[in-house]
């Protein structure tokens, strides 16, 4: 019922007919019970180390974990309050470093990418610093035909262009699920704002001017519409990797995983520097 970082919809949990809720009185009683009973377990845990999913603690990597997760759902979430019910946080800081002029943003580039045939290997239980879901264990072969990928992310002015040239008003960029999306009236990517000729982007607590090095941030459908786009543009087919080309990248950039590096993370991950994107140069892209 109370979840964190879930966007319900009328139709389900916000629906006030589906559930008797409690008090905040009641609440905040339940949420100081269990704890009592979270803590207590710990006490009585036998271990201190957690060597596998039999592990007694194991339970509370889980539990951690899925707490980031719905930590992570909430920021959307939060970019989508009005802004007087938010407020920055001194030890999140923005990132400082943003190009506000369109015609100085890093030229992107089509490179090319190896042919790969290797082993894809998830997490395993002999890591015990890496709390893993069922479905990222186990390992399998894969194989990637040589392919180019752009050596950056698509930043926020290689996008304006998509929207200049009526990239959300020509159907045929968009595909069946795009299309229904598209009814909701929606011609900007979700945090954009636009005030004339003049784009600002909502970031989780403030409106900026436009980071034209940004990445762009979209959803699927928006990201597909703009790969049928280019395709259109350029006359070479494009679309987004497929999960093995992704991977394929990732190995041969970055073999390893971030749990284990002995220095600061390699780009803005889990906040490392910023609660906001960073410019698409800044860090090493291949």
């Amino acid at each position: 019922m109370l979840a964190i970082g879930v966007d319900e919809r009328d139709w389900d949990d916000t629906n006030d007919e589906h559930y008797d809720w409690p008090t905040l009185k009641e609440v905040i009683e339940f949420r100081a019970i269990v704890k009592k009973v979270v803590l207590d377990t710990l006490d009585a845990c036998k271990t201190t180390t957690v060597d596998n999913w039999s592990s007694q603690l194991w339970p509370f990597l889980m539990g951690i974990e899925h707490e980031r997760l719905h930590l992570e759902t909430s920021s959307p979430i939060i970019r989508n309050l009005p802004l007087k019910m938010v407020q920055p946080v001194a030890s999140l800081p923005e990132c400082p470093q943003k190009c506000l002029n369109i015609n100085n943003i890093p030229k992107n580039e089509m490179v090319t990418v190896e042919a790969w045939k290797g082993e894809w290997k998830n997490k395993s239980t002999d890591h015990p610093e890496v709390y893993g879901w069922d479905n990222e264990f186990g390992e399998r072969l894969f194989e990637v035909k040589e392919f180019k990928a752009s050596r950056m992310m698509v930043s926020n002015g290689e996008y304006l262009e998509f929207i200049k040239d009526g990239g959300y008003k020509n159907l045929k960029y968009w595909d069946e699920a795009g299309l229904r999306w598209l009814k909701s009236k929606n011609e900007l990517p979700r945090f954009w704002r636009r005030n004339g000729d003049k784009y600002m982007l909502r970031t989780m607590s403030q409106e900026i001017d436009m980071p034209w090095d940004w990445p762009v941030e979209t959803n699927n459908l928006e990201a597909r519409a703009y790969c049928r786009w280019k395709t259109a543009k350029t006359g070479k087919y494009t679309r987004l990797p497929t999960e093995d080309e992704y991977m394929s990248i990732r190995t041969q950039n970055m073999p390893d995983d971030g749990p284990r590096w002995a220095y600061q993370t390699r780009g803005n991950i889990n906040f490392e520097y910023w609660l906001s994107p960073c410019p698409v140069n800044m860090f090493r892209q291949g």
